[in-house]
């Protein structure tokens, strides 16, 4: 259900889960212990915070959400190295933010995917 505190709610969902992301050693893939491709972990928590506000904005399409991430990281840093991330939170924060009362997260999810539409994927 939406509430006042829902976009802050999703907005550190989406730290929490980038900040996790970053914590697991995954080979070939930036981690706290595993820097390469010329980024650290530190680079990694700086565009999670980056994109948490435009994952968590009222109001925004998942399609909306992706461009507003993926700029708020180009603005940031230079370069988009997360869109992974903000591929997969999108629809979640769109599905968080929007779901009705009677309807749990997976549900929502559901709904939120089978509405996306064109625009969505232009904005992707």
């Amino acid at each position: 259900m939406l509430t006042g505190s829902m976009p802050r709610a999703v907005a550190e969902a989406v730290r929490w889960a980038c900040r996790l992301d970053v914590a697991a050693a995954k080979p070939g893939n930036v981690s706290i212990p595993s820097p390469g491709h010329g980024r650290c972990a530190e680079d990694l928590l700086a565009r999670a915070e980056a994109i948490a506000a435009p994952l968590a904005e009222p109001g925004y399409k998942v399609g909306e959400r992706i461009a507003a991430a993926v700029d708020a990281t180009w603005n940031r840093v230079g370069k988009n190295t997360n869109l992974g991330i903000v591929l997969l939170a999108a629809p979640l924060a769109q599905a968080a933010l929007a779901a009705r009362p009677e309807e749990t997260l997976e549900r929502a999810t559901a709904r939120v995917l089978a509405e996306l539409d064109r625009d969505d994927a232009t904005q992707a």
